[in-house]
């Protein structure tokens, strides 16, 4: 039955929280998570004493004192050997070398030990299910006048700060979270720091994880630092003198402070990187600071959404972010990525129930149209491919002239491939290139563009009506496939001209738009259709039946 141990400190919860990851440390155990926020450890407590023939899961934190300048140390013990209470004794002392002990430990069974770790942290977790509530259904935006110029929904610096964390912990993602590329620094040294001074490797999360700086000892987790708690960020350079003269010394330094502009006194510390890695940080740290602060990254939409023809429900979609908003599926997705041991996503193209979306992940940019105002959605540039499949049945043998010998058979398959286009405002918006049965996925988005019109609508207003729609981002540029040579401009052009035509013959070798009676393509010259042997009729090339008697091509 798990033990709890409790015992008060005459110190602050920081430095209580310092102390315990310490003596976490120095006792020999494994410490698996780690929470600077909410000031907990959870792992294993490791085989450092005799008597101890099995490491067990223990969970540490640090709870405010009911006296200022004072924390409590609450200690779960869930040895199966119960009472067990070395590993609290051992852990407690480590602690009390650090900070001073402002009583004796109390020791108490636990009963319901999932209960009792759920209490611990309630408040908190609370706290953080308020903020995401209040950031996701955000209020009122004042008018543009009030706010200086900002356009409506656009989040001001002060509320866009924190709003990756929350986001990012509490929305889902269109693709897989693990794949979200972050990027690795060694440390040679910290000065100052605090908490992080102990640091030999740094993680940096971009905006679409977070947004946070995680420091490591080893494999041990010191904590996370939330980039837009920044105050500045440099590159220094010291001038050492060494054998062959002087040499320059790269530094970052970061000053921050962990409980907002008006908390605590501002923290500064210096790492010592790599040379080659000083200027890549800062800019990389600053970019990432500039787009949460600036209040752009996470403009919302409010929205009422019904599914099924049940009653309306509220929803906040930030629609130029890869976050799903609440009640918002994934339709149809692609995406692009580099690396062949340690994947990172690049780009994304995505359909919802809410919007279509094309996103950088390198550039943190996304282009976005919400489905009430898709236009059409269209297919060019239909072709089949085939494959011929063999296989020997090494069972069944026939006899052939006094020989034995093993059957083949062969099977053949036909898939249809092609572009679909998903028009606005008159104008190709998002090219989906190559897809498999794109006549099923323009089939299926075409559904989900009529279904959005009388599914969601602006917050109080008529169905399809009242929406604002999202500014498009300038700039991103078509995605290339892997492994695929890039479409020459002449293509992208029959592609426009398709989609203003709505017929014609596509050139199935270069793509170009012909008249709907060519024979030959005025571009490359390639033939376009094909006589039917039974009625004459001329089909396209990539046909696989005659559209006037159904005969096999």
């Amino acid at each position: 039955m798990p033990t709890l141990g409790t015992v008060e400190l005459e110190a602050s919860a920081d430095a209580a929280y310092d102390a315990l990851l310490a003596a976490c440390k120095d006792a020999g155990a494994k410490v698996e998570q780690s929470s600077a926020e909410l000031r907990a450890v959870e792992g294993k407590s490791g085989m450092m004493w005799m008597k101890n023939r099995f490491p067990f899961r223990f969970y540490a934190r640090i709870a405010p004192g009911k006296e200022s300048g004072r924390a409590v140390l609450q200690v779960y013990d869930f040895s199966p050997v119960a009472p067990d209470r070395r590993f609290i004794e051992v852990l407690v002392k480590k602690v009390g070398t650090a900070v001073k002990l402002a009583g004796e430990v109390d020791y108490e069974t636990v009963e319901d030990i999932k209960s009792a770790a759920g209490q611990a942290d309630a408040a908190k977790k609370e706290q953080d299910a308020a903020d995401a509530a209040s950031s996701a259904a955000a209020p009122p935006v004042p008018s543009v006048a009030e706010e200086g110029g900002r356009r409506p929904n656009q989040q001001s610096p002060a509320s866009a700060a924190g709003s990756a964390k929350i986001v990012a912990a509490h929305l889902k993602l269109v693709v897989d979270t693990s794949s979200i590329g972050t990027y690795k620094y060694g440390i040679k040294a910290v000065e100052g720091g605090g908490p992080y001074a102990a640091a030999d490797r740094m993680v940096v999360f971009p905006i679409e994880a977070g947004n946070v700086i995680r420091f490591f000892k080893g494999d041990f987790s010191l904590g996370e630092l939330p980039i837009h708690s920044l105050e500045s960020i440099a590159a220094t350079t010291d001038r050492e003198k060494g054998l062959l003269g002087e040499k320059t010394n790269r530094k970052v330094t970061l000053a921050y402070r962990s409980d907002g502009p008006e908390g605590r006194p501002l923290v500064s510390m210096t790492l010592d990187v790599e040379d080659d890695k000083a200027g890549a940080i800062v800019d990389q740290l600053a970019s990432l600071r500039k787009l949460e602060l600036e209040g752009t990254y996470f403009r919302y939409l409010n929205l009422e959404y019904r599914a099924d023809g049940s009653s309306w429900a509220p929803t906040v979609v930030f629609y130029a972010t890869p976050f799903l908003a609440p009640g918002e599926r994934v339709i149809w997705s692609e995406y692009g990525t580099e690396g062949l041991f340690s994947r990172r996503y690049k780009w994304l193209k995505a359909v919802t129930n809410f919007r279509a979306i094309y996103y950088d992940f390198e550039a943190h940019r996304a282009d976005a149209v919400m489905l009430p105002g898709v236009g059409d959605v269209l297919v060019t540039n239909k072709w089949t491919e085939t494959k011929t499949e063999r296989s020997t049945d090494a069972g069944y043998r026939v006899r052939y002239m006094g020989h034995s010998r093993r059957t083949t058979q062969a099977k053949t398959s036909r898939t249809v491939y092609g572009n679909v286009l998903i028009m606005h405002g008159g104008h190709p918006f998002m090219k989906l290139a190559s897809v498999k049965d794109p006549d099923g996925v323009a089939a299926m988005i075409k559904y989900a563009v009529a279904e959005s019109k009388s599914n969601i609508r602006g917050a109080g207003k008529e169905p399809g009506a009242g929406q604002e729609e999202p500014p498009r981002a300038a700039g991103l540029e078509e995605a290339s496939h892997a492994g695929k040579r890039r479409r020459p401009p002449e293509a992208a052009e029959a592609d426009h001209a398709a989609a203003a035509r709505g017929s014609g013959m596509v050139c199935p070798r270069c793509g170009s738009q012909n008249a709907a009676d060519s024979i030959f393509c005025n571009k490359c010259g390639s033939k376009l259709d094909y006589k039917c042997p039974r009625c004459g009729r001329r089909n396209a090339t990539d046909a696989r039946f005659c559209n006037q008697c159904g005969s096999q091509l």
